[in-house]
């Protein structure tokens, strides 16, 4: 409901070198099984109660034997502040 909704204001993103062609690039390995290589936000700029689609691009690296469950947090920066 609206009471969960909360204005985070706005954030920049920048981007890291990389010769992959997947917007803002990074690279987290995740037990040599997959990597993630890079994420899309669809909006940078937000007013209370937009919506936000964050898109994650993996690479798999070789057979999975680890179940994940990815979820996204935005922190608010310098702060431990969460919004869910």
């Amino acid at each position: 409901g609206a009471e969960n909704v909360r204005e985070i204001g706005q954030i920049t993103v920048q981007p890291r070198p990389s010769t992959l062609t997947v917007p803002n690039p990074m690279s987290v390995n995740f037990g040599d099984e997959a990597e993630l290589v890079g994420y899309d936000i669809s909006k940078l700029v937000t007013r209370q109660g937009d919506e936000v689609t964050v898109t994650l691009y993996w690479r798999g690296k070789r057979p999975m034997t680890t179940d994940y469950r990815v979820f996204v947090q935005i922190v608010q920066p310098n702060t431990t502040n969460v919004f869910a």
